[in-house]
């Protein structure tokens, strides 16, 4: 048997490659759309056109969110009388997966900003409790952070829900829809009600995108009520996703609809990407094994890649190259093959590093703190 150099997930153990698929497609959306920066403009709209798929990535990662974390959380809820000490190990667990890495980049962003400029910028002390776009748009700095808020937001209120809806409805099928129908329906009415008051910039406002992970987790209580009808819809799901994604690419290339600032885009958005959870959660692994372990591989070090890809290595680090290599870097006509190249082979590159030697280590120290018979593949 070989050895596992690199600690990742033997496909053939208790992950789902299907869910992985899932996840490598929305981050290689992510730093696609990221990288088609680099090129002039002159040649983006062919570069985007390569990747035909304008679902975004943040989203699809919402709704596999939604959906994992809602198994996990279903599972313990309709197992056990769920008390306080569930939320307590559900929490543990979470942050120990997710805090330790967004807190290392937070600092090296953040002293790199100090040290260059004198000053710190954008950064602020609401980056530390996830509040930077709890009310507000996101700043400028450490852009792709928005998205980190809204999950970790979501991971503490979701349990909460529960347990109190369940304090006050015994019952706890109907615990669990009314907590999917305030999740998605809540973030629905305030969206409307903003935009009859002119305002829809809420892309990135931490309230008003829990409804793509309170899908998800409709997803998965879908399937764990009725998990046949979800088995065998499969297929029929499936090609509703295939034709929701082509209508909704060609509603987003059309620039002049602004579709995307529609209070109703993230709900249909979200649903469109649910329908591909039937087939995509039923699938173990393809047959081919070359194609599993590479997908398992891009899966595992996603997270790593989502936060570094950006400002990290897009804002900071190739822009130090190109003053090394007394390159212009604003000349994009001339050295954007080069940048295009350092950005995706140093995007793998650290993220794999970064997995390795400090992701994974830290998201383990989780089973000192709250040991679980099964750890979670998440």
């Amino acid at each position: 048997m070989k050895r596992n150099v690199y600690n990742f997930p033997d496909v053939h153990n208790d992950r789902i490659v299907g869910l992985d698929i899932i996840r490598s497609v929305s981050i290689i959306q992510i730093l696609w759309i990221h990288g088609s920066l680099l090129i002039p403009e002159s040649d983006r709209r062919l570069y985007l056109l390569s990747f035909p798929i304008l679902i975004n990535g943040v989203s699809i990662f919402f709704v596999l969110s939604g959906f994992l974390i809602g198994n996990i959380l279903l599972k313990t809820f309709f197992q056990t009388h769920y008390y306080l000490n569930d939320i307590k190990h559900f929490w543990i667990r979470r942050w120990f997966r997710t805090l330790p890495l967004y807190y290392l980049i937070l600092l090296i962003l953040f002293c790199l900003q100090y040290f260059l400029t004198g000053n710190a910028g954008n950064f602020n002390w609401k980056f530390l409790f996830f509040g930077q776009n709890l009310t507000r748009t996101h700043p400028i700095a450490f852009q792709e952070a928005w998205s980190l808020s809204v999950e970790e937001w979501f991971y503490l209120l979701l349990p909460i829900l529960v347990y109190s809806f369940h304090r006050v409805i015994p019952k706890k099928n109907t615990t669990i829809i009314l907590t999917i129908l305030v999740l998605i329906c809540l973030p629905l009415i305030g969206r409307l009600t903003l935009d009859y008051w002119g305002y829809n910039r809420l892309r990135d406002v931490v309230p008003f995108r829990f409804d793509s992970l309170g899908m998800g987790v409709a997803g998965a209580y879908i399937a764990r009520r009725w998990p046949d009808l979800f088995f065998r819809m499969r297929y029929k799901l499936l090609i509703i996703a295939i034709l929701l994604t082509i209508l909704n690419t060609f509603l987003l290339l059309n620039a002049t609809w602004k579709i995307n600032q529609n209070p109703f885009y993230y709900f249909m958005e979200a649903f469109s990407i649910l329908c591909f959870f039937p087939y995509f959660s039923n699938l173990r692994k393809t047959k081919f094994s070359w194609f599993n372990n590479i997908v398992v591989f891009i899966s595992v070090i996603s997270y790593s890649l989502y936060l570094t890809h950006s400002t990290a290595i897009r804002g900071y680090l190739l822009p130090w190259i190109n003053n090394l290599l007394k390159l212009n870097p604003t000349d994009l006509s001339i050295n954007w093959k080069l940048n295009l190249f350092l950005y995706w082979s140093l995007s793998l590159l650290i993220a794999t590093l970064l997995y390795k030697y400090y992701e994974k280590p830290m998201t383990s120290l989780r089973d000192r703190f709250s040991p679980h018979k099964k750890r979670e593949s998440v």
